[in-house]
């Protein structure tokens, strides 16, 4: 734990020394993982981002939601944050719907003993940051993001939020991150395989209510996300183009970002388990070909950096054209048959007991 430091001001306490900035770009896309990593790393618990992402699941997932919903880029079953913390020895605690002032109070109790906080939805609906620090007349949160602008904390008004994903209105939602238990790194392991094959054979499932859109989607989840996704972007939009764009190109962002960090943890599992090296290693290369049949994918219909709106006549244009649409389908396509070649190999080692 680090050492509390005097704040600044009576009226500004803030985590010190100041977290490091969160980026897109930089391969640490998944707002949740790169979120607990800073957070780790004010507590003291270095973890790499492939670790965090290959422990507790999330790079291992994929889901596709046929209304096409953005929530698919984000949405996860495993609890990936709480087993991603408990890796590095720190236990991660959700808070949901509190009163205002219980919320207050416990995020001041945080702050004050220099923990930052996770949570999701300040800043956007699909992006988790930290609180790193308050005000108190009035009160305000200082807060490290994926949008803050350069190095200075992002400040926000301590106000009752609209709870992305939860059936009602609620206070702010934050995760507490405090020291925790020894980690039992052989049983996490053997559970992280273990959920790679679980997320892979989900199938159809619902999502939570999301309260944002008044829907409950249905997703898509692990292989059968894949031909699911074919299927969807090979048939001609019906008035609706920039918004399948929008959100093909956010999932296969948050995709090769993921089967990314997927091939490194699995290859550091190789370095950690040394029985697990061969048939690991041969999993790790069938994701490292995924991701580059999806970066071939990500090139015909690119990230657009900018709003639907903003971005509307471009990916109605790319998404116009028949060609294009049916090579990007055979890509994923491409893209699951490598998936189900890795997690052929991860079921071998699960399967066999090598763990």
């Amino acid at each position: 734990m680090l050492k509390c430091l005097p704040p600044l001001s009576p009226t500004m306490p803030e985590i010190t020394p100041r977290v490091s900035r969160l980026r897109y770009g930089v391969g640490e896309d998944f707002t949740a993982i790169g979120a607990l990593k800073a957070g780790a790393e004010a507590l003291g618990c270095k973890a790499s981002y492939p670790w965090l992402m290959g422990i507790g699941g999330a790079a291992f997932r994929l889901y596709w939601s046929q209304d096409w919903s953005l929530d698919m880029a984000n949405f996860v079953t495993a609890d990936v944050v709480r087993t991603a913390a408990a890796s590095v020895g720190i236990e991660a605690e959700a808070h949901l719907n509190e009163k205002p002032e219980d919320m207050w109070e416990l995020l001041r109790r945080s702050i004050d003993t220099q923990s930052p906080m996770l949570s999701c939805g300040l800043t956007s609906p699909f992006e988790t940051c930290l609180i790193v620090g308050y005000e108190e007349n009035p009160r305000r949160l200082h807060i490290r993001g994926y949008l803050d602008e350069g190095d200075a904390y992002s400040q926000l008004d301590f106000r009752p939020w609209y709870g992305w994903c939860h059936q009602s209105f609620g206070f702010m939602p934050i995760t507490t991150l405090r020291d925790g238990k020894e980690p039992d790194l052989p049983a996490l392991i053997r559970a992280s395989l273990e959920t790679v094959l679980r997320l892979a054979g989900e199938g159809r499932i619902a999502s939570e209510f999301c309260a944002i859109h008044n829907t409950r989607h249905v997703m898509i989840s692990g292989l059968d996300a894949y031909i699911a996704w074919a299927g969807g972007i090979s048939e001609k939009p019906k008035g609706d183009a920039a918004h399948r764009g929008f959100a093909t190109s956010l999932n296969m962002n948050q995709l090769i970002d993921a089967r990314t960090a997927a091939q490194n943890y699995l290859l550091d599992l190789c370095n950690r388990v040394r029985p697990t090296a061969l048939l690991l290693s041969r999993a790790a290369e069938h994701y490292a070909h995924e991701v580059l049949a999806l970066k071939s994918a990500r090139q015909l219909i690119p990230y657009p950096q900018a709003t639907p709106e903003k971005a509307a006549d471009r990916l109605e244009k790319l998404l116009a054209d028949d060609e294009r649409r049916t090579e990007y389908a055979s890509l994923l396509r491409t893209a699951q048959n490598e998936d189900s070649e890795a997690l052929g190999w991860i079921r071998k080692v699960v399967e066999g007991g090598i763990l």
